[in-house]
């Protein structure tokens, strides 16, 4: 009887812990489909310094349309 007086609280600790749950709330980023048109590249000439020029005012419009979409969510 004294051995079961020993280990039967040793066998009921296991229960005794307590589980905690605990909510957690987490910012999920989902895509976003952007109905942009994007323009025509121009072709870059090394000879051609407007060419260059116009190659520069192509990326400054893919850039102002890139911000354009990820602003407007």
């Amino acid at each position: 009887m004294k051995i079961l007086a020993i280990f039967l609280p040793l066998f009921l600790m296991g229960c005794a812990k307590q589980s905690v749950s605990k909510t957690e709330f987490v910012e999920v980023i989902k895509p976003v489909k952007c109905d942009a048109k994007i323009p025509e590249k121009p072709s870059y000439n090394i000879n051609d310094l407007e060419t260059a020029k116009a190659l520069m005012i192509y990326h400054k419009q893919i850039e102002l349309i890139l911000k354009r979409c990820v602003n407007d969510k």
